[in-house]
């Protein structure tokens, strides 16, 4: 009996035909067949044997090179439970609290167990979001790097080490280091990028370049301007959009002047005693070519605007609000009114928002909120804690859908206040189909744990209504996903 008898068995299946034993293995056959179960059970125990006794007499292969032993790993492991959890997570496949798994996982700067770790990588590799997949590599610890030297998918995956990464990684992965390497060290990235961004491609460059926003500062300002040169206007507006923001460069400057020649405070008399100030834009003056190359428009693009407002309204986006005081003479607040008190207030106010959306100055927040023509949502990631959910308190009753989205995406480590949290689902009570079935799981994972006895009742409302049975269904979904959600919290926190 050879290999090539239990080949062709397999193959064509044992009720087409079963090899013979070999002749010396006869009595053993015979006990086969006495208490065989059924042919495939035969067979399959005849083949063992079979292939056993052709090892008989023959040496060991002595295998020489091993290759490489899985390095000990050097972070802590997760827990028993934290493991059973992880394994029931994706065998019911719930990416959403996988993913907060995983990334509590990584925060912590713990790592999973090996058996984990082929599928992870896997997942990794196929993960379009790559930083979360660079968080999935990251809990695989050490038995993942070792791993991907056997394999050429999972090889791209691991970052090198050092400045490695950026002779040999990804552009992935070298987009990565250097705005780690901005969040660390703010200098360090220009020398890298001093010597090879001229063979970048343009779409690379433009990508590195956007990572100077983070920390941006006046020593960026001369390797920043040197691209002002660059053949690919993307390029340049993308370096015009970074100095034209950063306060005392020689562009922001530039801007500052023009408004300084173009702006004026005037004082009139009102009511004989009252002194009041207004604003006054002179239309003698026309910005020079560097501003217009700079990306401010030439001409009004807005219907029965004169240009000089037009270039005005352009020009304060990019200034800070205490620079624009300065150069009126007047006081923060007090500049905020001459604006606001002008005829053009419409066309100014969308410019003054940027303006503290630009520098994150949050002492005209309140006032610019007041104002009819101010939408509070393009500033309510400068609020406070208390302030955004006040402010979101407003939206509850027309703005529902709204409201549902912002909480949804906030930090998936963020949970909402309890006194809102109550407040808004007892909105979606009353209209449970503002959500749909996904959209309850996201809020679910913003909810506190102090809404599970609103959701109960939910839950076990027993009305046969539709829309009832339907908010019945998205409360117990939603109170599973916090309980999990807080487990994953206990577990991973609790070795």
């Amino acid at each position: 009996m050879h290999s090539e008898d239990i080949i062709k068995s397999a193959l064509l299946g044992t009720d087409k035909y079963i090899p013979n034993a070999p002749s010396a293995l006869t009595e053993w056959d015979s006990s086969l067949q006495a208490t065989k179960e059924d042919k495939e059970d035969y067979f399959l125990k005849l083949a063992v044997g079979a292939l056993l006794f052709d090892e008989l007499g023959t040496d060991p292969v002595k295998v020489t090179d091993v290759g490489t032993v899985c390095p000990c790993e050097t972070k802590e492991y997760i827990s028993i439970k934290a493991t059973s959890l992880l394994n029931q997570l994706l065998q019911t496949k719930e990416e959403l609290l996988f993913s907060y798994f995983i990334n509590l996982c990584w925060e912590q700067g713990k790592v999973v167990t090996p058996e984990f770790v082929p599928e992870l990588l896997d997942k990794a590799f196929v993960n379009k979001n790559k930083e979360s997949a660079l968080s999935l590599v990251e809990v695989c610890g050490e038995t993942g790097k070792w791993l991907t030297g056997l394999s050429e998918s999972w090889s791209q995956l691991f970052n090198p080490q050092g400045t490695d990464i950026w002779e040999t990684g990804s552009f992935v992965q070298r987009k990565s280091y250097l705005k780690q390497l901005r969040e660390q060290d703010l200098r360090a990235v220009i020398p890298l990028l001093e010597k090879t961004i001229a063979e970048e491609t343009a779409s690379n460059r433009q990508e590195f370049l956007e990572i100077f926003a983070i920390g941006l500062s006046l020593d960026d300002e001369s390797f920043l301007t040197g691209f002002i040169a660059d053949r690919s206007k993307v390029i340049k507006q993308t370096v015009y959009n970074l100095l034209r923001s950063l306060r005392g460069s020689a562009l922001n400057l530039s801007y500052i002047e023009f408004l300084k020649k173009v702006l004026s405070v005037q004082e009139q008399r009102a009511f004989i005693i009252v002194k009041k100030k207004s604003l006054v834009i002179s239309k003698e003056f026309t910005p020079d070519k560097e501003l217009f190359e700079s990306g401010i428009g030439k001409i009004s693009s807005q219907k029965g605007v004169d240009d000089s407002d037009f270039w005005v309204s352009e020009l304060i986006q990019y200034v800070h609000p205490e620079d624009l005081a300065s150069l009126l003479g007047t006081t923060v607040g007090e500049a905020l009114e001459l604006f606001l008190d002008h005829p053009q207030k419409k066309l100014f106010t969308p410019s003054l928002i940027q303006a503290v959306n630009t520098y994150r100055y949050t002492s005209w927040l309140d006032k610019l909120i007041d104002q009819k023509e101010v939408d509070g949502k393009s500033l309510i990631h400068l609020m406070n804690v208390t302030d955004r959910y006040k402010y979101l308190e407003q939206l509850l009753e027309n703005e529902l859908s709204y409201v549902i989205q912002l909480v949804c995406d906030l930090d998936e480590n963020e949970l909402i206040p309890a006194a809102f949290a109550e407040k808004l689902l007892l909105k979606l009570k009353k209209e449970p189909y503002t959500v749909y079935q996904n959209g309850y799981a996201l809020l679910a994972m913003h909810l506190p744990q102090s809404v599970c006895g609103t959701l109960e009742r939910y839950y076990n409302t027993g009305n046969e209504q539709a829309h009832d049975r339907y908010l019945s269904t998205q409360s117990a979904a939603m109170l599973r996903i916090i309980e999990i959600r807080e487990k994953i919290k206990d577990y991973l926190s609790n070795n």
